[in-house]
């Protein structure tokens, strides 16, 4: 072969090995060759939102946002050849072909869609200053409405307040004297509040007339000149009254509170008090006094003196009475209450009846209570403890609490009688007496006269145990099953049972029987 037709490879226009030829008089430095030109967009070439600037003639590096999430424009197939392209690698054609007729502009796109500005699950949000201030004064809201409703369940909807921010009512006079007896009442409306002292004259005072000094404040202090706010002191020849008149219109911020100290001689007949929210108390000395009356509501009533008289009777509401020292009656004692206990400290005595009672209180006996003929004692939802129960005829009735008498003394009836309540009762004496002694879902002990005569019937139920126990044998069982025992007990040398019956029933516990 010819070395005319020798191949030789040629590489974009020269020869293997040779230089490039270059025109005449062009000059180039191989060591430092010339920069590319610079770069120029092709058309529709869309424009990148962060071009970098250290290299201004390389291509955009962010790709076109095309406003859909997911897809891409068709892109046109290149079919030119890359033998013209310049020699630099990363540079752009210099011409693009013409875009098809369906073509969309990226500027002509809708905006990019926005995420939403809610948080992603698990994240937490923070709350602004102001939700976070809505928050609490909506707890603060619940608060006081609370506090309100409770008020209004344990005071009711009457006036309010202890009236301290009030006025004098100076149609009032600070004191005045009475003959004999005294009774004081409201008339019409209600009292906000008040208290009523009733304090003893000893005779080295040797004062033979009655006093009561008092005071009133009222508020708003325009209700002075309200003609239906008055008071009466009516002198009458076994006493004297004090009628305070109310108006019964007053608004609910208006109060009237009534205070007030009334000294009683020896000698006085009767002391009557018809009050309400007016706390009543009792000096401790001896009260000579013989009809002892006292109303008030949702007050309490505090005897702390000694008292002997005719009749004694204590009433209030929503507060407790106590009773400290000791008391006689030759008729009558009643002492009642709701809401609240009663509590007897010493020694109480009445001839023809005694009654105490209260609801959803309890009521509690430190000492000797003796009636010749009745003492109830009666509550409900709270418990009964007594010392010493002594009368011809006794009842101790309550629901839903327990009874606990230490000492109890009948001659015609003895009845306790609970639900849901533990009952453990002694009766000392009661031979001939009528027994009655029941609960219900609850624990029976009893301790029965040792010298009783008659019929007993005992009765737990078939689930409960039973204990009967008779320490001198006079019992003599007629009938004895699981949970129930009957029969009769005489005296050995008795042909004759007596007609009387002592029953012990209770359900769902057990029962405990002792003679």
């Amino acid at each position: 072969m010819s070395e005319s037709s020798h191949i030789q490879p040629n590489f974009f226009g020269s020869g293997y090995g040779e230089q490039p030829k270059k025109k005449s008089g062009d000059w180039v430095d191989f060591n430092n060759p010339t920069a590319p030109p610079p770069y120029s967009p092709v058309p529709h070439e869309p424009t990148g939102s962060s071009r970098p600037t250290t290299h201004p003639s390389a291509p955009p590096l962010d790709l076109p946002n095309y406003g859909y999430y997911g897809s891409v424009p068709y892109p046109t197939p290149n079919t030119t050849s890359d033998v013209n392209q310049p020699t630099w690698p990363w540079a752009a054609p210099p011409s693009m072909p013409v875009p098809p007729s369906n073509y969309i502009s990226p500027s002509s796109l809708p905006p990019p869609l926005q995420l939403s500005s809610s948080s992603p699950p698990g994240v937490k949000k923070h709350k602004n200053w102001c939700e976070i201030s809505v928050k609490y004064l909506f707890y603060v809201f619940c608060l006081f409405l609370v506090i309100r409703m409770v008020e209004l369940l344990t005071r009711g909807t009457g006036y309010g307040g202890s009236c301290a921010h009030g006025v004098e009512w100076s149609d009032l006079p600070p004191e005045f004297n009475y003959n004999k007896g005294i009774k004081i009442r409201t008339v019409g409306g209600h009292l906000s509040s008040g208290q009523i002292k009733i304090q003893t004259i000893g005779a080295e005072d040797l004062e033979k007339t009655g006093k009561v000094r008092m005071s009133a404040l009222i508020f708003p202090p325009r209700l002075a000149k309200n003609s239906d706010l008055s008071f009466a002191i009516t002198h009458f020849t076994n006493g004297t009254s004090l009628e305070l008149y109310i108006p019964q219109d007053l608004d609910r911020n208006a109060c009237i509170t009534f205070n007030a100290v009334i000294y009683v001689p020896e000698g006085t007949p009767y002391i009557e008090l018809d009050m309400q929210n007016t706390r009543v108390s009792v000096s401790d000395e001896t009260l000579s006094v013989p009809v002892v009356g006292i109303t008030t509501t949702n007050a309490p009533i505090e005897f702390h003196g000694a008292w002997e008289g005719e009749a004694l009777l204590l009433s209030t509401k929503n507060a407790i009475i106590e009773l400290t020292k000791y008391m006689s009656s030759s008729q009558v004692i009643m002492i009642t209450t709701t809401n609240a206990a009663i509590r007897v400290r010493q020694t109480l005595q009445a001839y023809d009846t005694m009654y105490i009672s209260t609801t959803n209180g309890a009521i509690d006996v430190d000492d000797l209570i003796y009636c010749d003929r009745l003492i109830e004692l009666r509550s409900s939802n709270s418990h009964i403890n007594a010392y010493n129960v002594t009368a011809s005829i006794v009842r101790v009735l309550t629901s839903n609490g327990r009874i606990n008498i230490d000492h109890g003394n009948a001659v015609e009836l003895f009845n306790t009688q609970t639900t849901n309540g533990q009952v453990n009762v002694h009766v000392d004496t009661g031979a001939y007496a009528e027994m009655s002694i029941r609960t219900s879902n609850a624990e029976i002990t009893a301790s029965l006269p040792s010298d009783y005569e008659g019929h007993f019937l005992f009765d737990a139920g078939t689930h409960n145990k039973l204990t009967f126990i008779d320490e001198i044998g006079w019992s003599q069982i007629d009938s004895m099953n699981k949970g129930h025992i009957s029969g009769r007990r005489i005296e050995p040398g008795h042909t004759d049972v007596p007609n009387t019956r002592v029953q012990v029933q209770t359900t769902n516990a057990n029962a405990h029987i002792h003679f």
